[in-house]
């Protein structure tokens, strides 16, 4: 489901964003806990770049992935 998120942006994808989409994949979050997927999609999307899959691009305010080329 990351990787599909990922595809649907191919100029990049912030985290916040990655928690939007997948998120309700996921199973029925409470919104007010939402917050919490930043941890384990940010340690997949590190594991994507680690592995060459995914670059990312530093920016401000927030960094996005994007798949490598």
């Amino acid at each position: 489901m990351l990787w599909k998120a990922l595809e649907r942006h191919p100029d990049g994808i912030t985290l916040h964003t990655c928690m939007e989409e997948c998120g309700p994949a996921l199973g029925n979050w409470p919104t007010t806990n939402q917050w919490l997927l930043m941890y384990p999609l940010h340690g997949h999307l590190l594991h994507l770049e680690q592995q060459g899959a995914v670059t990312r691009i530093k920016g401000e305010p927030y960094s996005r992935w994007k798949i490598a080329s």
